[in-house]
């Protein structure tokens, strides 16, 4: 487009565009045309330094680098040596991402990119690559770097070379950010994650309680909450508020002011049983014996828990989770008084008596806060039965999130995590499926999105809408959310800054198109 920069690098390309806005020769819709997103995200990301040839090219399911010794989850549970491990499995476990700690890296060889496993991995910044068992048997125990973001193993450790993040990266994402009619969120659960997505741009953060308690203390507190009983419960609720409550304090405190839409916890009690091996430990901690506990523990256990009794379910029948998450959101924002208003999300609704029942609850808790009066709550749309019926929930709420992976996943009858290996590959291959749908939104699935905004704009006409899904991250999906007014994207935040000058370029092409 600025034919005097076309053989140049693109951070020279960059520099040189904007000396020419700053003289007023061009426009600043022009110096956002000067780089491609993929050349943004070649200058805001890691990548390995000279590693020589991979020893196992496989598919990136989780961006990022990590190095250590690659050991299988055995050893990884008997942690005899010293980490950081790179660990291989068929399955990532709940079992495994409580020793995230010590894991730098997972080499998988029965996951997809749309396992809840998967995501929960990319929360806490470990990369994740999907390598074949055959493919994978040819790696050598030993030190291996991974290189997430391009879905490769390498023998040996092999160095990493930080982005420089010129001044003038910053100065482009700053007048994307202000040009852009859809704002780009993070899928960070992490404080740190989150302090991240501030420094790459990002304008908000919609992230997942339960992913805040999925490691240590945390994770201890949430099963003993979860599982405990008669006069035990309170004391463990206690301690579950209480960890909340550090937890949330640091999480509000990395937004910068920016707004955190907080999802309440959303798996099911099955994705939170401990290990056979932890039983008789866990048994002692709630104070019953341990076969009192294993069955109580067999009977959370679902065929299809993804389908089951999570989200709104789970939290409608155990109201004292509400209360303590509530109390915790509020108290921390007390501590933050940078912290915006509290957005609250409620995820797996499927009926407006939910959204009324658990508005009650969180009144009830919030009355005890003066920060209630900016209380804002919203709901995921998640089932096809929700964007059906979202005309009844718009009186209720004030923003709806699409979350397109279990919108999908309920859409095709697909159970996330097992379809590639059982048949959705050969569907691929074959052609019976034109597109993997949970990499691209499919027809099915925007036409729900569409019934369900405009049916509940309708209804109330100052809702507004994000898609958080894995599918919000296919920059193809930038023109739909801003045909329909989608308020935000929310991606993973190595993708924040391609996304943000990909979402402003676009705003700028629609602008001029008469």
């Amino acid at each position: 487009m600025i034919s005097c920069l076309e053989n140049k690098a693109p951070a020279a390309r960059l520099r040189d565009a904007l000396k020419r806005l700053d003289a007023g020769e061009i426009t600043s819709a022009e110096v956002l045309a000067v780089l491609t997103p993929d050349e943004v995200h070649q200058l805001a990301s890691p990548h390995v330094a000279a590693p020589g040839a991979p020893v196992a090219v496989g598919v990136s399911l989780a961006g990022g680098v990590g190095t250590g010794e690659l050991v299988d989850v055995t050893a990884l549970m008997v942690a005899s040596r010293r980490p950081p491990f790179v660990v291989r499995c068929e399955r990532i476990t709940n079992d495994m991402l409580s020793r995230a700690d010590s894991i730098s890296a997972i080499v998988t060889t029965g996951e997809d990119s749309s396992s809840h496993a998967v995501i929960v991995a990319r929360s806490l910044g470990l990369p994740v690559v999907r390598i074949d068992v055959a493919e994978l048997d040819q790696v050598l125990p030993g030190a291996v770097t991974v290189d997430g973001t391009a879905g490769m193993v390498y023998a040996g450790v092999a160095g990493l070379v930080q982005p420089e993040w010129p001044r003038e990266l910053h100065r482009l994402l700053d007048l994307a950010v202000g040009s852009s009619a859809v704002a780009i969120f993070a899928n960070a659960d992490q404080p740190s994650e989150i302090a991240h997505a501030v420094r790459v741009h990002g304008r908000g953060f919609e992230p997942r309680l339960e992913h805040l308690m999925i490691t240590g203390s945390g994770l201890r507190s949430l099963r003993c909450a979860l599982f405990a009983t008669g006069a035990e419960r309170d004391k463990h609720l206690d301690q579950l508020r209480t960890e909340l409550v550090s937890a949330l304090t640091r999480m509000y405190a990395a937004t910068s002011g920016l707004p955190l839409y907080l999802r309440l916890l959303d798996p099911p009690e099955h994705e939170f049983v401990p290990p056979d091996h932890e039983v008789d430990d866990f048994a002692v901690a709630l104070g019953v014996p341990a076969g009192t506990l294993r069955s109580q523990l067999a009977a959370a256990r679902e065929v299809n828990p993804m389908m089951g009794c999570r989200g709104a379910r789970l939290l409608l029948i155990k109201p004292d989770l509400v209360d303590v998450q509530v109390d915790a959101i509020f108290e921390a924002l007390t501590s933050v008084p940078s912290a915006g208003p509290a957005h609250i999300t409620l995820p797996m609704i499927t009926d407006a008596n939910e959204v009324i029942a658990l508005r009650r609850l969180i009144a009830a808790a919030a009355s005890r806060r003066p920060a209630a009066a900016n209380l804002k709550v919203g709901v995921m749309i998640e089932t096809p039965r929700a964007a059906l019926l979202a005309h009844t929930l718009a009186p209720y709420v004030d923003y709806m999130c699409f979350g397109t992976n279990d919108l999908t996943a309920q859409t095709f009858g697909l159970s996330r995590g097992d379809v590639f290996d059982k048949f959705l590959t050969t569907y691929l291959r074959e052609g019976i499926y034109q597109a993997d749908p949970f990499a691209e939104l499919d027809t099915a699935v925007r036409e729900l999105i569409d019934i369900c905004i405009e049916r509940s704009r309708a209804a109330n006409p100052d809702l507004t809408f994000t898609i958080c899904g894995e599918q919000a991250a296919d920059r193809r999906i930038i023109e739909f959310a801003f045909a329909r007014g989608i308020d935000a994207l929310a991606v993973p935040v190595g993708l924040i800054p391609a996304m943000t000058v990909a979402a402003a370029q676009h705003t700028f092409i629609k602008e001029v198109q008469p």
